[in-house]
């Protein structure tokens, strides 16, 4: 669930919500995220929203401690006309599958 620009969660009743970080920009610059939490153990955030080009941010939020990852993906970044402003940070599915992987090769190391 998204907060919007709101960084208060919701009520207590709603303990069953998680929270993604996220930085509403497509595509998100490296630099702009540098807000990642340093261990997403001591967050409301249960993992993030990443809206970055490549794997690259959302494995450092797996190594900190993030328990899903949402990605955008897609058949085919080459050569589509498709002009929708969050397919240029979409993965195709084979980076969907290196995400995994290395995801869970993380999990094995931390």
């Amino acid at each position: 669930m998204s907060l919007g620009f709101d960084s208060q969660p919701l009520d207590k009743k709603y303990s069953n919500v998680k929270y993604l970080w996220c930085r509403s920009e497509y595509p998100t610059e490296y630099n702009r995220m540098k807000e990642i939490p340093k261990s997403f153990d001591d967050t409301i955030y249960y993992g993030i929203s990443d809206h970055s080009i490549g794997i690259e941010a959302s494995l450092v939020c797996v190594a900190r401690g993030a328990k899903l990852v949402e990605k955008h993906v897609t058949y085919n970044k080459m050569g589509s006309s498709n002009s929708n402003f969050d397919h240029v940070c979409s993965i195709t599915f084979d980076e969907l599958a290196d995400l995994v992987k290395y995801s869970k090769l993380m999990n094995k190391i931390v």
